[in-house]
């Protein structure tokens, strides 16, 4: 269930030394709704939180055992109160200006910093997905026309296109609405 370093962290949690877990982006785990499930039933209910940027309409998924995030969240309307929403587009303006993005602005170079990421740091998961494409189209005559490279660039753009880092989706488990969308 836990590997050496997860033992060892629960045993020092059941001497007292430690009183809760920061789990670091949960993300990056296979089925991070599980893992926090089996961390909340090892530890008898433990104060848990997780270093997750949940976009504004976004929220854990349901049966994520533990006490919320580490406050990214809250750290962005705290913040908030230094910024006058009506001169956005004067800060828009600005950082054209400075940044030199040119026609399209912010959202050109947000759509070529999420390519850049799937690119790169999400490479591996990128061809893990396209891999499971191949063999589904493999094995049905009607999708046998579709290319390795074909699949591979569609599943990078859908994954640019995404609005947030991950859909909850999960083996065995029905997807929340919103992540099956």
């Amino acid at each position: 269930m836990f590997d050496a370093t997860h033992k060892l962290l629960l045993e020092l949690f059941r001497e007292g030394l430690i009183d809760g877990f920061r789990i670091d982006h949960p993300d990056g785990l296979a089925t991070p709704r599980g893992y926090l499930q089996r961390l909340h039933r090892a530890t008898g209910g433990a104060w848990v939180v997780v270093e997750k940027i949940l976009e504004p309409h976004e929220h854990l998924p349901p049966g994520s055992r533990c006490a919320g995030t580490t406050g990214y969240d809250s750290l962005l309307r705290v913040e908030g109160l230094f910024n006058d929403p009506n001169q956005l587009p004067k800060l828009d303006e600005i950082w054209e200006r400075l940044g030199g993005a040119g026609e399209g602005g912010f959202s050109q170079v947000l759509l070529a910093a999420k390519r850049e990421v799937v690119r790169t740091m999400l490479f591996t998961e990128v061809n893990r997905l396209t891999s499971i494409a191949v063999a589904i189209c493999e094995s049905d005559l009607a999708l046998y026309d579709h290319t390795r490279r074909e699949m591979g660039r569609t599943i990078a753009e859908l994954l640019v296109q995404m609005d947030r880092y991950r859909a909850y989706v999960e083996p065995g488990i029905a997807a929340p609405r919103r992540s099956a969308r």
